[in-house]
């Protein structure tokens, strides 16, 4: 018996220390009605949190959080753009200590952009050309952590000169520079792409709705591993 309450109470006792609440991040949180958070990133460095989406009013697009304060602040004049501006992706690159973002919008902190840009903690810049012209998104940003270099998938067809070809994915090397051939058949905003480091270090391609784009995906895991293995 007294084995059982022994046990009992170390349950009961670890389970206090790992209990979890939800709890509100600041007083009216981001955005109102059918608006949305659509990435977050972490900046392990300085344990500062980043929020992008489609979110408007005192803070708009994208917004990081003040743990003083309690509340969500813009990153300098932040994101603008035309109807439609939304920063889908969020990605904070460890190496270089700078956060990406990319979406549709065409301005960051007052300078043209074409659908991504650079914070470097004080100031906004443009990533390149940049990425896609008109109508074209970019959906998804991520930074390998082995090679250090920024990848971007999403509907766009070039860079931000409509010179460079980009098919769905791309690569920041100086310059934007496609992969491959890129992603095969039409890409549609419903497609969320996505690249990943697996464990075996071999980029793989993750569509949010299959089965119409597995095929794809697959043929550019083989290209990418072909063109930049690491």
């Amino acid at each position: 018996m007294k084995r059982t309450l022994t046990l009992i109470s170390a349950i009961l006792l670890f389970s206090g220390l790992y209990a979890q609440t939800w709890t509100a991040m600041g007083t009216s949180g981001l955005g109102t009605g059918t608006q949305k958070v659509k990435s977050i990133a972490y900046d392990p460095n300085t344990g500062t949190i980043y929020a992008g989406g489609d979110f408007a009013g005192s803070v708009s697009y994208i917004a990081k959080w003040n743990n003083a304060t309690s509340q969500w602040e813009n990153l300098g004049t932040g994101i603008s753009g035309a109807a439609g501006t939304i920063v889908n992706a969020v990605c904070y690159n460890t190496f270089d200590h700078n956060l990406y973002v990319g979406g549709y919008f065409t301005t960051a902190g007052g300078i043209a952009v074409h659908n991504v840009a650079k914070w470097n903690g004080t100031a906004w810049s443009a990533v390149g050309a940049g990425i896609g012209t008109s109508g074209q998104v970019v959906n998804a940003l991520y930074v390998s952590p082995t090679s250090q270099k920024l990848y971007a998938c999403g509907t766009f067809a070039n860079d931000g000169t409509g010179l460079v070809t980009l098919p769905k994915v791309a690569l920041f090397d100086g310059a934007w520079v496609g992969v491959g051939t890129g992603l095969d058949g039409g890409v549609s905003a419903a497609y969320s792409l996505s690249l990943r480091m697996l464990p075996t270090q071999r980029r793989e391609c993750i569509a949010e709705h299959p089965p119409t784009l597995p095929a794809s995906c697959r043929s550019i895991t083989d290209r990418l591993g072909h063109l930049y293995p690491e």
